[in-house]
Formats: C-alpha cells, sequence, structure tokens
C-alpha cells in the first residue's frame, strides 16, 4: 500500500477538551421568549457547555441589563445559583425566561462598582481566594481561567490599578 494511500484512509485527528465534572452536552443557559422591558424585543436563545458566546449591541440596548439578569440566577433562580461573592444585584424588569442549566453558578463584577475588600490583592489572588460560601479556588486552576480568557498577562496586576478607583 503506498503512503498516499494510507493518508486518504487515515481519518483526521480530532481534539475535545471538557472541564471536569461537566459534559460537552450540558445545557447552561436557556432563553425563551426573554424581554427585556423597554430594552429589547423578545429572543429564544440556548447555550451550550463550551459554547462562546458574545453579547453585541449599540448603547442603551440593553447588554448589561441581561448580563445583570443571567448574574442574579435568571427569571427563577434554583437553590445554589445565587451569585458568587458579595454582591446585591439590582432586579431587572423582563418578560418571558432566562434559566440558568443545573450546576451553574453565576458571577458578577459589575461595571462600576465599590470593592474595598479587592484592593491591594491581584486578580489571580482574588480568583484564588475563599469565597463566603466556603470555596477556593486552587491557585493552578485560577491561573488556567485567567488564561482562557487570555487575561495571563494581567494576573498580577492589582485590582486598583485594572479600573478606575475612584470608586474604591
Amino acid at each position: 500500500m503506498s503512503t498516499r494511500a494510507l493518508l486518504k484512509t487515515t481519518p483526521p485527528a480530532t481534539y475535545r477538551y471538557t472541564l471536569a465534572g461537566w459534559s460537552y452536552w450540558e445545557k447552561v443557559l436557556n432563553c425563551d421568549s426573554l424581554e427585556l422591558t423597554g430594552l429589547m424585543r423578545p429572543f429564544d436563545f440556548e447555550a451550550w457547555h463550551g459554547d462562546r458566546v458574545a453579547v453585541l449591541g449599540s448603547n442603551g440596548s440593553g447588554k448589561s441589563h441581561f448580563l445583570r439578569l443571567l448574574a442574579g440566577g435568571g427569571t427563577d433562580p434554583e437553590s445554589g445559583q445565587e451569585p458568587v461573592g458579595e454582591v446585591n444585584i439590582d432586579p431587572v424588569g423582563h418578560t418571558g425566561v432566562a434559566k440558568l442549566g443545573a450546576r451553574v453558578r453565576p458571577g458578577w463584577f459589575a461595571q462600576k462598582r465599590s470593592r474595598p475588600d479587592l484592593v491591594g490583592r491581584t486578580l489571580l489572588e482574588n480568583l484564588h481566594r475563599r469565597d463566603e460560601h466556603g470555596s477556593v479556588l486552587p491557585r493552578e486552576d485560577a491561573s488556567r481561567v485567567l488564561a482562557r480568557y487570555e487575561l495571563a498577562q494581567s494576573a498580577e496586576q492589582r485590582f486598583e490599578t485594572s479600573m478606575d478607583t475612584a470608586n474604591c
């Protein structure tokens, strides 16, 4: 058998990655006729584990409101889907349903924020620290999270230098 024939019959290599405890077929978000009052028309949407999603729109179109609704646990959050951290998320006026998938726990890092508890810490330290729920992200895992979002180069940047410090 020639090398050329061998190459034609060999299937291409495939690569798949998964995060511990997750399956790629798990739905992480389902929106059904979701409308943010006065901001956007109703839409349906679903996201699955491993999907990469961008929220795009002009200024004032409701992007931050949509993310704030999700950060609050969606329309009717289940036990265990309360936001990570000591945050108070204002309710978002909406109709329809935004439901987070099983084992999805939202986080929220507001555009305008006052977090004196984070001042003096690096981004990596803030990801690695123990939260009020007693969980901690191991330092190596925290580094991987930063790398996944192309923030590894900012790991040692202090919180107060990463934003407008007027609110700290």
